[in-house]
């Protein structure tokens, strides 16, 4: 029996968590020999040293996890790895790290899609973008911000204004700040959140301030709130995950496909790209 240990973050306003769930929960049933275990914690305060000593502790075979970039960290990942667990990470790849198997998206290159949309959509409007993230410690997510910032850095068009990228999943902080940085930088008027948390917490603020129209909001991952505001013309764009890459069903695939003795698995998954064009088409809502 192979056993698997992920931690899944509660009060976090994105559903691709739980989809990844389900996912590791089907894929389970395809391959018998796999057990997954699964734990909600706090995102608030659980930590990846608390994720890797749990799973030294329960003996469990391998970790599904995100990677996180702190380096206080990396010594916990090699704990791990020292003590023969697969280290499985998933949305958020950190290659320098001796991890058995990555599922995710190229962060980067999603990145300069955001930038390459917003370009492509409104030509020649000048672009004076903010960024938000709740992490600046998680690769995935600096990744796309990098990605962002290499296509603003060759463009006379886009230009980034300002970024907070280490705000938390409060949305009453999240609003506050990007309020702060639009009163303090007026020409802003396209905003980039690197997750769904940020989005949510974008939106409602231009809701409230009657910016709807005024301010181009493009933001990642999907929940059926933000594909309504989609459909509702208030979001531009989000990039989420489409439907049959789901990384916790192909995390688990490749753990049953892997050997110790093989290099890596590495899987890269793309994103839908939604719209108010495509929502209808890409987009469906949890059963």
């Amino acid at each position: 029996m192979l056993r698997v240990l992920y931690f899944v973050p509660s009060g976090v306003a994105n559903r691709s968590h739980m989809d990844s769930v389900y996912g590791m929960k089907q894929a389970a049933k395809m391959f018998p020999w796999i057990e997954v275990s699964v734990f909600e914690k706090d995102a608030h305060s659980f930590k990846l040293d608390t994720e890797v000593l749990s799973a030294i502790a329960m003996q469990v075979d391998a970790l599904i996890t995100i990677g996180k970039s702190e380096k206080e960290y990396l010594p916990y990942y090699q704990k791990l790895i020292d003590e023969g667990i697969l280290l499985v990470l998933i949305d958020s790849d950190l290659p320098q790290v001796e991890r058995s198997i990555y599922v995710g998206p190229d962060n980067e290159a999603l990145g300069e899609q955001a930038a390459e949309f917003l370009l492509d959509t409104f030509p020649g409007e000048n672009l004076r973008a903010c960024v938000l993230s709740p992490r600046n410690t998680t690769a995935g997510l600096m990744e796309r911000f990098q990605g962002f910032e290499n296509i603003a850095s060759q463009s006379d068009q886009l230009e980034i204004i300002d970024q907070e990228l280490n705000l938390g999943i409060r949305n009453v902080i999240i609003s506050a700040k990007l309020e702060e940085m639009m009163e303090k930088s007026p020409e802003i008027n396209t905003i980039l959140c690197l997750d769904a948390t940020t989005t949510v917490s974008a939106l409602n603020l231009l809701i409230e301030r009657g910016l709807i129209g005024k301010v181009h909001l493009v933001g990642f991952d999907c929940d059926s709130d933000i594909a309504e505001a989609i459909e509702n013309g208030e979001i531009d764009a989000v990039f989420a995950q489409k439907e049959s890459d789901n990384v916790g069903y192909l995390s688990i695939q490749l753990l049953a496909e892997y050997s110790p003795d093989s290099e890596p698995l590495v899987q890269y998954i793309t994103y839908d790209l939604l719209t108010k064009e495509t929502i209808g088409e890409l987009w469906r809502e949890e059963e």
